[in-house]
């Protein structure tokens, strides 16, 4: 029987796994690779034959290559499955680090992109300890596990912190002594990688770029903006988009490492530790105080052209207004922040106006709440307020269509105040209109 070759990189997982294995796929003519990567067999007691069969049409005078990120999970024992399956044949270890902290982000931003209906439906914060502690690990005790293993001639590690990310001399050595390829980072993003963008309403159309160009998102679409993994689902209940779209809101796109405390020397000295009891000298920094994720890349074709394309982004900001010539610069255009703080300046203004004064400065309360909720949507603050002055303003009429027109309106009231302000304010109206405007707003909640 003759002697394999077998070179397996077994973590640390978005520490470089996938990159290094498909720069070693370029090498094919002294590589087996099986068809997909992360095999993950030794998880399981697996014999020889059981793990070759999955090399279909290997050669066996090439290195097995097998790259699987999960083998550094303790509770499978994949060191101790792979020594005996493979016993008698050559085995080399070559582990990828990385900076822990940005490793863990990292995979954490990976875990959501691969499943987003798991974690869309729950608060899904990096900071929670037991999110966290899903992708902080202790590697030195795994690399010491894999030296008991296998030797500290056959555990090789590299960094992708480093510039020079390539195999260590045993690992190529053990490869071949002719191998001399040099994997290049050149053109790749290592960081916090990014978090998918979820857009969704239930009552109007969004407008959302990619590239430079707005699509219309119809209401009631759930559009997830995930690079290749991207999604349309036409009609998605309401309840399932908003909840979504909610939680969504939650996931950690910027992370202050400092928070850590005490507790990021730790992390750090772990692994410090583990990379040179691997034999790589770790690039000791402190480059990731704050880990930012980055946005999702441009929608793919398969989902763009089923959008209506609105325009060009630069074309939109060229016909909002003129830049050149003498003529001074006007807010012509909406604007929330400045919209708002007129809003809070007009309540100021009321609390010390005399009582004479009330009644204008209730209208431009008014005609200020309308624009806030006609021009940026539904914001539950806003919706409140406004539904509260038409009652007060005694415009009953516009109260009831506006509930008519956009019925998800009262889910965002506080629902007990708005029937009281009700029963108030139109205690003289006639009955039935009393009826309606309480019947509707509680079908409508």
């Amino acid at each position: 029987m003759p002697v394999y070759r077998f070179l397996i990189i077994p973590g640390f997982a978005k520490a470089g796994t996938t990159f290094l294995e498909n720069q070693l796929r370029r090498e094919q003519e002294m590589f087996n690779f099986p068809p997909t990567k992360e095999i993950g067999l030794f998880r399981l007691r697996a014999d020889l034959q059981t793990y070759l069969d999955r090399f279909p049409g290997f050669d066996p005078g090439r290195t097995f290559v097998d790259a699987s990120p999960m083998y550094v999970e303790p509770r499978y024992n994949c060191f101790e499955h792979m020594k005996n399956a493979l016993y008698g044949h050559k085995v080399h270890l070559s582990f990828c680090f990385r900076s822990p902290i940005q490793r863990a982000f990292s995979h954490y931003a990976h875990d959501i992109r691969g499943a987003i209906r798991e974690f869309g439906f729950d608060r899904y914060v990096f900071e929670d300890p037991r999110v966290m502690s899903r992708y902080l690990l202790k590697q030195k005790p795994i690399v010491e596990t894999a030296l008991r293993y296998f030797g500290a001639d056959n555990v090789s590690g590299m960094t992708l912190d480093s510039p020079e990310f390539d195999l260590s001399p045993r690992a190529k050595a053990f490869v071949s002594a002719h191998f001399v390829s040099k994997p290049s980072k050149e053109g790749e993003k290592f960081a916090g990688g990014w978090l998918p963008r979820i857009y969704y309403s239930a009552s109007e159309p969004l407008l959302v770029p990619s590239e430079g160009v707005l699509y219309e998102v119809p209401a009631k679409c759930l559009l997830v903006s995930s690079g290749r993994h991207s999604l349309l689902e036409f009609d998605t209940p309401v309840e399932m988009g908003e909840r979504l779209s909610a939680c969504s809101q939650s996931w950690t796109r910027r992370f202050d490492t400092s928070v850590l405390r005490d507790r990021k020397a730790e992390i750090h000295d772990d692994y410090y530790t583990a990379c040179r009891l691997a034999g790589v000298e770790p690039a000791e920094s402190d480059a990731d105080e704050i880990i930012t994720m980055e946005e999702p890349p441009a929608l793919p074709e398969n989902v763009t052209r089923m959008l209506r394309k609105i325009g060009n982004v630069g074309h939109f900001v060229s016909s909002l207004t003129s830049f050149s010539g003498d003529q001074p610069f006007v807010f012509e255009r909406p604007s929330l922040a400045r919209d708002q703080a007129e809003l809070e300046l007009h309540f100021q203004e009321l609390t010390t106006a005399p009582l004479s004064e009330h009644e204008p400065r209730r209208k431009e309360i008014l005609a200020t709440l309308r624009r806030i909720v006609d021009n940026y949507g539904l914001l539950p603050q806003a919706v409140n307020a406004l539904l509260i002055e038409l009652l007060i303003h005694r415009q009953f009429d516009e109260f009831i269509a506006r509930i008519e027109q956009r019925p998800d309106m009262a889910r965002l009231c506080d629902r007990p105040r708005i029937r009281d302000q009700i029963n108030f304010f139109a205690a003289k109206e006639p009955q039935d209109k009393r009826d309606r405007m309480q019947r509707h707003f509680a079908d409508a909640a």
